[in-house]
């Protein structure tokens, strides 16, 4: 298939940094002195920060705005992205095969933005994507085409020539009932693994194997 435009999530997807985010809002709850419900994870899970940080300040009845809300969950997890966090194994391998063949490259990621451009950075990665789209940028979380339709109007393409890579079946549902063509990352923190194969364009267990899988 001929792409123009590539769409790529970042934390599961290119990057192996799922593990970064486990609890994170239960330990930020902790360093307020608050015990988090057990239902915290799952409530979480398909939100953005700032969704997130709104629920948490509804749910705990938090004294602090979302921007104060957003700034301690990042404090827990900045040293992950400035120093630790490495791609997955393939990826630099099919971005350089994806540049090559010109396909323009950006990232829609729940992600702040500072964050994801520092990881990107310390890998000498950054080039190869024109922009980073945050769903904090946005009024909705990957629960909405937003972030995917404007990347593509970014890029100039449209759906019939760009597609989105990610690791998580909420953001592929949305992707793919708004008609783009989308390509399932494994990652083992996403336990619908079969639901995840049966809606996706492609399936990808690895960056090792998706350069013959699309192209």
């Amino acid at each position: 298939m001929i792409f123009n435009c590539a769409i790529f999530d970042f934390d599961g997807t290119l990057f192996d940094s799922m593990p970064v985010w486990k609890n994170l809002g239960e330990n930020y709850l902790k360093t307020l002195g608050i015990t988090a419900k057990k239902s915290l994870n799952e409530s979480l899970r398909t939100m953005s920060l700032s969704q997130g940080a709104d629920f948490l300040k509804a749910e705990y009845s938090l004294d602090f705005s979302q921007k104060q809300i957003i700034s301690g969950i990042l404090k827990l997890i900045e040293d992950s992205y400035f120093y630790k966090i490495l791609p997955k194994p393939g990826v630099l391998d099919f971005l350089c095969n994806l540049e090559q063949k010109r396909v323009k490259m950006c990232i829609a990621t729940a992600s702040d933005k500072t964050l994801v451009s520092a990881a990107l950075k310390r890998c000498k990665m950054e080039h190869f994507f024109c922009h980073i789209f945050s769903c904090n940028d946005f009024e909705n979380g990957k629960d909405s085409p937003e972030i995917f339709r404007a990347a593509m109007n970014f890029c100039d393409s449209d759906r019939n020539s760009t597609i989105v890579f990610e690791d998580s079946l909420h953001a592929i549902k949305t992707a793919k009932n708004d008609n783009f063509i989308t390509a399932a990352i494994f990652d083992e923190n996403e336990q619908n693994q079969k639901e995840l194969q049966e809606l996706s364009s492609f399936y990808i267990k690895s960056f090792d194997l998706a350069q013959k899988l699309l192209f």
